[in-house]
């Protein structure tokens, strides 16, 4: 909604809510003019208005006293639940305090009261239990069972959720008197529970005190998604179907999209401004803004035009930080808020510890910006002029002086902003916002986090601007060597803007090589005949008020030339397929099956659904399968015997695929893939991955694999069998509408809605490499100096050498009876030292067929080994606390040191080779002369088991990672603590610095790998690495890769660019 339209809808409410209410219809009748949707949107504003409303805190409607529940009277037993009191009653429903039998315990039971149960209230109950099933937190209650319970009302819906014996997070603050850093913990425990949801696709759109509640423990809960809205799921089109203009949410803590009324506004940073509210109410006990007496719309227009209130204006005590983080979350301009819950957290937290806050107070130059939108008018006189000269003064100033080290800092925090959103982004599949905030990343900050972000952005190796408008269907030639594509368009599009021609590309180069015209509306289905001589085409579902163009025609391929137009003997023609060269199959929208005899012309109906046909299936043997939108799947041989499997029934069926031997059908509704026996009709599996309504499912010609299209803006490669997705490709800006598979099994052809066909190869490598799968433990890993081999080892005691490109092993070296726990290659790559758990060094001459040196080095493990930057000496650590350095070419110790209490977990070399750092688990951190072994430096409290060491990039600072999950940034020279960071939630194991010494990453036991900006420290990029913890992380020689092992047994490859062989 536009401002203007906003200006006129509160204008029209205000003269009609003035006027007797007998005459309200007459002057809606006068002020609408006949626009339905506008006099809709009014009429629930004054309804709004009339009532007493949720979202301006007035007091709960009781339909029945507290303690009675249903019209008075309370249940013994729902659904099985002991019912045992009356929580709260609402207009809609009651939320009883029950109990479960069957593990006994205490339940929140959700039901609705039976006068309210419309279908659109059933719909929104069901959505907020499958909300709830996604959810597994420990900030938010959680749900144990939905279902539908026979009552003395009839079926009764109901949930049972987790029981939160607690007060309002605004009261418990209150009651509990607790100071500042208490608040402030509370409340990113709350964010860590908001992010969480997030992450699951799920935006609360209803944050408020009242659905954040912290119990008896002080841990908060967060409650009554009732209102969700799926970004990125399976429901996004029910969960999103909001009408111009509603209001959803609680007004106070309502953003400024929200207000407007267009739920495509609507995402996490939605939430994110109502966080913000609620910490500004939390600190201060008011409000941003101050709407409890304003009317709705006033109220509404306050929230979308008026700059908040800030912080320090409410409470001096908060000027500073907390005011900048507060005005940070509560920006009316959503790109100018914090990417996410988590980013506000970590705000917040940083604040706790007195570290620098990512969020800058506004420049002058934007807040003079933002005073020259507010004052049009004058700005435009003479006040205009002066401020025209201050900003040049400033801007001139500027250049003058150059860029300071805030603008510096700014710069930098929208950068790590922008990261953020980016990678939200790619979890919620919303790749438009994705590209958009990776292309605002200024090109000098640029480095790995941005590069892996843009690396999955888009992992389609040939891009097509193929139609102005979606793409809505695909062909594909038999030899693969050309595809077509029919293009579409929606409502609102112009007819001079329309594309509804079908091309046809050249697969290899995307040369076009034909364009075919004779569609009016749009291609909506495309088949192409066994030889690739002939390509049918029938046209898209017509648009409102738009004549029918329900001809089937068949095109020479060859030349582009028209054969000849079918009458199909329906208004639209919605799925079609060869059977042979002499026949098509095609599927009406009035859900009858015709074959046409492309010989003789003539056309017969071998079946009918109850709903329109969807997609068609025909073998080699003339045996035709339908899908249906009731959802039921039809099978029909040669001689029109027909079997009718439920299918999906009452759900929608959107697509249906046969795999080439015709065993297995599988088919689509909604997000999920059902796979059936072709003989019986059966069930035999269900591919779930999907986040949205999948469009297209298609088997590749050996039928080992399926591949699907979906609006959630991904095709995923799945394992049919193993019923798992083995690809997710990446790339469309928006919905995939249909895909299609070369015949070579290693080629998919897509198109979505951007208007873009896409090539994809499934030989390249997939987002992350798993090179080797292990039934032990990978405890080290190593890229080789060229970067073209990976070392591993682990408990199973197999040293493994692996091609970094094809991942192909190359050699092993069996140790028996040892675990491998450390490796380092010699800088000229021939030979790899590895230390082992019960004491040895193995040198191994990896290159050629010389047998392994062996030295028993230590009493206890050999937690590290390393070469010198020239390849001349080795050091190994371990127990109990000693050090040792060895001459290479004669295998023997030169000098040893014996310098901690605990064992030497990691020790490195300074880029000269003159001195080496050891970390031990004593707590300690030593700086050792290479040449002799006598000290030069110790720190530590001996208060954190030390665990890894990387030197900086200008060798006077040390990253040190330890077992509370710490990491410690030490200042050689003046053996300092510049930082001290948590990256990880328990130990931390891995420490690395990328080859320019930008970049630091860390692994750790909570199975993630972070990466870090190894000036500031600033947290960049993490992920779930490995399903166990991550031992060791490690950038390859020209940084663009990082190479993982863990306790899951697995070692893999991160890549930004794809390898060149």
């Amino acid at each position: 909604m536009t401002p203007e339209q906003f200006e006129r809808l509160q204008g029209i409410f205000e003269r009609v809510r003035s006027c007797p209410r007998a005459d309200q219809a007459a002057q809606l009748d006068v002020e609408c003019a006949g626009d339905a949707t506008l006099r809709r949107v009014v009429e629930r504003l004054l309804d709004d208005d009339e009532r007493p409303h949720a979202v301006l805190d007035q007091p709960p409607v009781a339909a029945a006293p507290l303690g009675a529940g249903i019209d008075g009277v309370r249940p013994d037993e729902i659904g099985g639940y002991r019912i045992i009191d009356v929580v709260g009653v609402g207009g809609m429903g009651v939320v009883y305090r029950a109990e479960q039998e069957r593990p006994r315990r205490p339940v929140a039971l959700k039901v609705i009261r039976p006068g309210a149960l419309t279908p659109e209230l059933r719909r929104r109950f069901d959505r907020e239990a499958d909300v709830l099933g996604r959810l597994q937190h420990p900030g938010i209650a959680s749900i144990f069972e939905a279902g539908r319970a026979e009552t003395a009302y009839g079926e009764q819906p109901f949930f049972a959720m987790e029981f939160v014996e607690g007060r309002p997070v605004t009261e418990a603050i209150r009651d509990h008197d607790l100071d500042l850093a208490t608040q402030l913990e509370l409340f990113a425990r709350i964010c860590d529970a908001v992010q969480h949801a997030h992450e699951q696709g799920i935006v609360h759109r209803d944050l408020k005190p009242g659905n954040i509640l912290v119990d008896a423990a002080g841990a908060p809960k967060v409650l009554d998604f009732g209102v969700a809205r799926l970004v990125a799921g399976e429901t996004v089109a029910a969960t999103a179907h909001t009408a111009p203009g509603q209001l959803v949410g609680t007004l106070p803590y309502m953003s400024p999209e929200q207000v407007a009324g267009d739920p495509s506004l609507v995402d996490t940073r939605t939430d994110v401004y109502a966080l913000g509210v609620l910490l500004c109410e939390l600190l201060t006990g008011r409000l941003p803004h101050d709407v409890q007496e304003k009317s709705l719309p006033e109220a509404a227009r306050i929230i979308r035009d008026e700059e908040p209130t800030r912080l320090g204006v409410l409470d001096r005590r908060y000027r500073g930080d907390l005011e900048t983080i507060v005005a940070t979350a509560v920006e009316r301009d959503p790109s100018r808020r914090y990417p996410s819950a988590r980013a506000l957290a970590s705000d917040v937290r940083h604040y706790c510890r007195d570290e620098p806050i990512v969020a800058r107070p506004p420049t002058t130059l934007y807040q003079l910006g933002k005073f020259a939108r507010r004052n049009r008018i004058l700005v435009g006189g003479v006040a205009g002029v002066i401020i025209a000269l201050a900003i040049g003064t400033i801007v001139s100033t500027t250049a003058f002086v150059g860029v300071s080290r805030r603008a510096e800092a700014l710069r930098r925090s929208h950068y790590v902003k922008d990261i953020a959103l980016a990678e939200s982004s790619y979890r919620n599949n919303e790749y438009e916002r994705m590209h958009e905030a990776l292309a605002r990343c200024p090109e000098d900050l640029r480095h790995w986090e941005w590069q892996r972000l843009t690396y999955l952005s888009d992992r389609s190796d040939l891009v097509i601007p193929a139609h102005r408008n979606a793409v809505r269907c695909l062909a594909i030639a038999p030899d693969g060597t050309w595809v077509a594509s029919g293009g579409n368009h929606a409502t609102g599009v112009p007819v001079a803007d329309r594309d509804t021609t079908i091309r046809v590309w050249e697969t290899r180069t995307g040369t076009l090589r034909l364009e075919l015209r004779d569609h009016r509306i749009g291609v909506g289905v495309l088949a192409v005949s066994p030889s690739g001589t002939r390509l049918a085409s029938a046209s898209a579902k017509r648009l409102r008020d738009e004549p029918a163009d329900a001809g089937i025609r068949l095109w020479d391929t060859t030349n582009g030339r028209l054969l000849q137009r079918i009458d199909p003997a329906v208004t639209r023609v919605a799925a079609l397929a060869f059977d042979g060269e002499t026949h098509l199959v095609s599927g009406g929208g009035d859900g009858r099956v015709r074959r046409h005899d492309l010989t003789t012309g003539e056309t017969r109906v071998i079946g009918r659904h109850q709903w329109d046909v969807t997609d068609l299936a025909v073998g080699p043997d003339g045996t035709v399968a339908s899908s249906g939108w009731e959802g039921e799947i039809h099978w029909w041989d040669r001689d029109d015997a027909i079997r009718v499997w439920p299918g999906h029934r009452p759900a929608h069926c959107r697509s249906l695929a046969a795999r080439p031997d015709w065993s297995v059908l599988a088919s689509c509704s909604r997000a999920e893939i059902e796979l059936w026996n072709a003989a019986s009709g059966v069930s035999v599996g269900r591919l779930i991955g999907h986040t949205d309504m999948i469009e297209r499912v298609r088997f590749t010609p050996d039928g080992r694999s399926l591949v699907s299209a979906s609006h959630d803006g991904t095709i995923r490669v799945w394992d049919p069998i193993a019923g798992v997705d083995r690809r997710v490709l990446r790339g469309h800006r928006g919905r995939v509408i249909d895909v299609a598979v070369g015949p070579d099994g290693r080629t998919v052809i897509s198109g979505g809605v951007d208007g873009t066909v896409r090539r994809w190869s499934l030989e390249s490598p997939g987002d992350v490499m798993t090179i080797l799968e292990s039934a032990t433990e990978l405890n080290t890993v190593r890229w080789s100096p060229d970067g073209t081999r990976v070392a591993f080892g682990g408990d199973d005691g197999i040293a493994r050498v692996h091609d970094a490109i094809r991942g192909r092993e190359l050699r092993r070296l069996a140790i028996p009876g040892a675990s491998l726990y450390s490796m380092s290659w010699h800088p000229g790559g021939d030979e790899l030292a590895i230390g082992t758990y019960d004491g040895r060094l193995i040198i191994w001459p990896v290159d050629g067929d010389r047998t392994p040196d062996t030295r028993q080095a230590h009493d206890g493990p050999v937690w590290t080994v390393a070469f010198d930057p020239a390849g001349r000496r080795l050091l190994t650590g371990g127990g109990p606390g000693t050090l040792a350095v060895w001459n290479v070419a004669e295998r023997v110790p030169i000098h040893s040191i014996a310098g901690h209490e605990a064992p030497v977990r990691q020790a490195v070399w300074d880029a000269a080779g003159v001195m080496i750092v050891t970390v031990s688990e004593d707590g300690t951190i030593a700086g050792w002369n290479a040449g002799d072994g006598t000290p030069r430096f110790r720190f530590g409290d001996r208060t954190r088991p030390y665990t890894a060491v990387a030197f900086d990039r200008t060798q006077t600072r040390l990253f040190v990672g330890d077992t509370t999950g710490g990491l410690r940034v030490w200042n050689i020279t003046r053996g300092n603590v510049e930082h001290d960071l948590v990256v990880h939630e328990s130990d931390c194991y891995g420490v690395d610095v990328s080859p320019d010494g930008r970049r630091l990453i860390t692994s750790g036991d909570d199975h993630r790998i972070k990466v870090l900006d190894a000036e500031t420290g600033e947290d960049l990029l993490r992920w779930t690495g490995h399903a166990g913890t991550v031992f060791q992380a490690r950038f390859s020689p020209d940084g663009h890769a990082i190479a993982s092992v863990g306790a899951d047994g697995t070692a893999r490859i991160w890549r930004t660019v794809d390898p060149v062989p």
